[in-house]
């Protein structure tokens, strides 16, 4: 069945997509923790350089950190709905549509960029 067939690819591409953010705020929550370990371990640059760029990147591989659980937090918002819709071997398409709205709620940011993108792209 192709619609099945699709909707397990689409799950498969989630769970890729939730384990690559936890993979990257892991790496980043690390770095931040052992205050940038793989930098501090160069021969190329001194106590003072390090310190300094530690002190520049810092901040901002703090907000990126919130960034990427925010995503990661999302990303399985989607994933338990998309798991949830297709766990059925032949999941109802009323079924489907209420995960739809569930996703609506959950993530109403997310909806008004994906209905600004669609107006956009009508309009081109």
């Amino acid at each position: 069945d192709v619609v099945h067939g699709g909707s397990q690819e689409l799950v498969a591409e989630c769970r890729a997509l939730v384990s690559e953010l936890e993979g990257r705020y892991a790496a980043f929550a690390n770095a931040l923790e052992h205050g940038f370990p793989l930098l501090r371990g160069s021969v190329w640059y001194s106590h003072q350089q390090v310190a300094s760029a530690v002190d520049y990147i810092a901040p901002p591989m703090k907000e990126n950190l919130k960034k990427i659980h925010a995503l990661k937090e999302e990303a399985n918002m989607v994933l338990l709905c998309l798991e949830d819709a297709f766990s059925q071997e032949v999941a109802s398409p009323t079924h489907q549509q209420d995960m739809g709205e569930v996703l609506e709620k959950l993530l109403p940011k997310r909806l008004k960029q994906y209905e600004k993108g669609i107006n956009n792209a009508a309009a081109a």
